[in-house]
């Protein structure tokens, strides 16, 4: 299961874990638009379940950042980083990354919920 924790940006930018932000949508580049703390990042990428987006980029501000798939993802076998779910409705993407082992025990954080701390 995913560990889901409460903070703020800020907090989690300060961590030297890569961050990985699930959802690729208006969200997301309002997120990164609001917090260009986060573009400082070099270790930064997002997932979508939208496999059309896969080998994709979100540019913001003349920074562009991979999209993956969630499969193309899971084969780059990475293990230690912060998940961020960005999608208000974020309900139905904890269930399902839930179910999923490769998830288990991430640092796992919500972006709507983080947003509504600062």
């Amino acid at each position: 299961m995913l560990q889901i924790k409460k903070s703020t940006i800020k907090e989690i930018v300060k961590k030297k874990k890569p961050i990985i932000c699930f959802g690729a949508g208006a969200l997301a580049e309002f997120m990164l638009c609001s917090y260009p703390e986060l573009l400082d990042r070099k270790a930064l990428l997002f997932v979508d379940n939208n496999a059309a987006k896969d080998g994709t980029f979100l540019c913001i501000n003349n920074v562009r950042i991979p999209i993956f798939s969630l499969e193309h993802f899971k084969r780059l076998n990475k293990k230690d980083f912060i998940l961020i779910i960005v999608p208000v409705f974020f309900q139905r993407i904890v269930e399902q990354l839930d179910e999923d082992v490769y998830f288990d025990n991430i640092e796992t954080y919500l972006y709507p919920l983080l947003s509504a701390a600062e």
